[in-house]
């Protein structure tokens, strides 16, 4: 597409060639309409990409609610195993227990048969002695006792294996904060006191350079270094499609495909890159598209 200024009275004409198939299609506009259609297009341009952006958003946003809901039901089975572990021991306990009095009475009574029968040699069987002893009392056998602390233990190791699954999951789910300061910048679009409008893809927080910055969530360092505007950044991949992004930091504390848990330190809060002043750019993306940090954090 190839705009040609015309001469002689036509001078205020925009001609457009179009080539398609070989076949050479001519558009003429006036200057004013050649302005319209670019203007228009631009608005198209625009227009899409903001509707782009919002689909991406709505269906980041969906995924989002639906981890929102995972990670409320996880923590309500951890709360419902944790009880039941809480139970298992009060019941391995009170087991034990019964066992270490079963003993001692088992352990008293025959000692009460070995006095009797000395003192009794006169008897007639010492069989029957001890069955006159004993009594009609009966006692639960102690490997019946041990067979029920067997099975309490077993539950109880299971019971651990899922607490650790769920804690392990809740671990990895970037809902902490990874500093703290005065939020100069939030998630969305912004105007600058130039009266530049730009979107910003995270949240900013402002502190004193050097100020701990810590892992939002325990995962993978997948990027530790410098990366343009961004400056000295960290990223780390959580999974279940979560990464966080950690910017314009003074120093890096950790390197790549290193494992960090939530609540490590990661590095420290800087001016590197495009920063108008000491702070943090806290970036989140879930699948690969940028969602608000206040979607995860409490």
């Amino acid at each position: 597409m190839k705009p040609e200024k015309l001469s002689g009275e036509n001078c205020k004409a925009v001609t457009i060639n179009l080539v398609f198939n070989q076949r050479k299609i001519e558009l003429h506009f006036t200057r004013r309409g050649y302005r319209w259609l670019c203007r228009t297009l631009l608005v198209m341009f625009l227009l899409l990409g903001v509707t782009f952006f919002h689909v991406q958003q709505s269906k980041g946003l969906a995924a989002l609610t639906l981890q929102k809901q995972d990670v409320q039901q996880t923590k309500e089975l951890v709360e419902q195993y944790q009880a039941e572990m809480a139970l298992l021991q009060q019941q391995n306990e009170l087991l034990m227990k019964f066992k270490e009095e079963q003993m001692q009475q088992l352990e008293k009574k025959l000692q009460d048969v070995v006095n009797t029968a000395a003192d009794t040699l006169k008897k007639p069987s010492l069989k029957n002695l001890v069955a006159s002893a004993a009594g009609p009392t009966a006692y639960r056998g102690t490997d019946d006792i041990d067979k029920e602390i067997q099975s309490l233990q077993a539950k109880m190791d299971e019971v651990e294996k899922t607490l650790e699954k769920y804690a392990d999951a809740l671990n990895a789910f970037p809902d902490k904060w990874p500093t703290w300061g005065n939020i100069t910048s939030t998630f969305g679009w912004r105007r600058w006191s130039s009266g530049w409008v730009d979107f910003h893809t995270g949240l900013d927080i402002a502190n004193s350079c050097g100020t701990p910055v810590y892992a939002a969530g325990k995962g993978v360092v997948i990027q530790a270094g410098r990366d343009g505007s961004y400056g000295l950044s960290v990223i780390i991949s959580h999974g279940n499609g979560y990464t966080t992004r950690y910017a314009h930091l003074s120093s890096i504390a950790v390197k790549v495909g290193q494992t960090v848990l939530k609540g490590d330190y990661v590095g420290a809060i800087g001016q590197t890159g495009f920063a108008t002043g000491c702070h943090l750019h806290f970036e989140v993306k879930l699948n690969g598209t940028l969602i608000d940090p206040y979607k995860v954090l409490p």
